[in-house]
């Protein structure tokens, strides 16, 4: 058992260096699942009421930053997160004929 985890912690460590957090970091939230599966298969152990009120918060943050991720990728380029516009930088190099 502490071998196949070794190796889920090598490769996991391994996809964080190949490619964004982004896409990786929500595969984290499976230890929840495998957790809860061998602590039945193995020890029978149903988790109680303050695991799942911690594993529920866990989920919901995670959820809750995909939620503002998505959302930031819909500003427009000229926005900031509070929904102000941001000036834009004056091209001095304009064509002024006169």
């Amino acid at each position: 058992m502490a071998v196949a985890t070794l190796f889920g912690y090598i490769f996991m460590t391994r996809a964080f260096m190949v490619t964004q957090v982004k896409i990786v970091a929500p595969f984290e939230y499976t230890v929840l699942i495998w957790a809860v599966i061998w602590g039945l298969v193995i020890w029978g152990d149903w988790p109680g009421p303050w695991v799942w009120s911690g594993a529920t918060i866990i989920v919901a943050s995670g959820l809750y930053l995909f939620h503002l991720e998505a959302k930031h990728r819909e500003l427009p380029e000229n926005m900031d997160h509070s929904g102000n516009s941001r000036s834009q930088p004056r091209n001095t190099n304009s064509d002024r004929s006169g």
